[in-house]
């Protein structure tokens, strides 16, 4: 497998878990169709069918960016063409910052002719969910580009499925393996 190069001058992904202090937990065994391929206390990422999943539970920070990097690529790597990304921004997830934005949205355009459709789940309300909606927004400013993927907004993961269900296919149990997905994750702290 290619040695892929840090976004950010961390060297190689592996170097980067290494400094961030990441669990890999790269098809880690799961009672569902879940393949996870990387988790820490503030991200997950797995794989359903030919979909990308992508909990964010907490701060979009560089590392994190970084097993988003290497996970999409080996997906995409798997599955060529038509491939569905899932973005889930959990209420307790911090918005990227312009540097995380940035990488986020040249991760996105390198494989923007081999996904098909971008769907992203803000769970947060009020001031924090618009924040997410202009983030996600500016990212999204790659879709004037021919030949990328379709984007839609939504509120939760069913309402996010339907409308994905018209550009990837996947099974039907798909939002159960996106819970099992989040349950990689640690528990949300008790305030």
């Amino acid at each position: 497998m290619p040695v892929l190069a840090s976004p950010f001058g961390f060297g190689s992904y592996e170097q980067s878990c290494q400094l961030a202090a990441v669990t890999e937990c790269e098809y880690m065994a799961s009672p569902s169709r879940v393949r996870v391929h990387a988790c820490d206390a503030g991200v997950a990422i797995g794989e359903i069918d030919a979909v990308c999943v992508i909990v964010w539970r907490q701060a979009v920070i560089d590392q994190r960016v970084e097993l988003v990097q290497m996970a999409l690529a080996k997906i995409v790597e798997q599955h060529g063409m038509g491939v569905g990304l899932l973005v889930v921004l959990e209420d307790t997830a911090e918005p990227p910052g312009d540097r995380q934005r940035r990488a986020l949205t040249a991760i996105i355009a390198s494989h923007g002719t081999n996904l098909s459709c971008l769907a992203s789940v803000i769970e947060a309300s009020g001031f924090k969910a618009a924040v997410f909606r202009s983030v996600l927004s500016s990212i999204a400013a790659f879709r004037s580009v021919p030949g990328l993927p379709p984007q839609g907004y939504f509120k939760d993961v069913p309402a996010a499925a339907r409308w994905m269900a018209k550009y990837v296919a996947f099974g039907d149990d798909f939002r159960a393996a996106v819970e099992q997905l989040r349950m990689q994750l640690a528990p949300h702290a008790v305030a």
